[in-house]
């Protein structure tokens, strides 16, 4: 993914970013399937949105 993005940048592409979420661990729960439970799809948003206020300057 490092490679695209840069790939991408280099090419005047300054649009395209890289987020990682942190690791699911099953700390907050599984939900069906091994899908994330509620409590960490709330953790995801709160990265996500922290990653997208910082990078549009909210």
């Amino acid at each position: 993914m490092d490679t695209v993005v840069g790939e991408m940048n280099s090419q005047g592409d300054k649009e395209i970013y890289r987020f990682d979420m942190s690791p699911q661990t099953g700390s907050l729960g599984i939900g069906a399937s091994y899908h994330p439970s509620m409590r960490q799809h709330q953790k995801m948003a709160s990265e996500l949105t922290a990653f997208l206020k910082k990078l549009m300057k909210w």
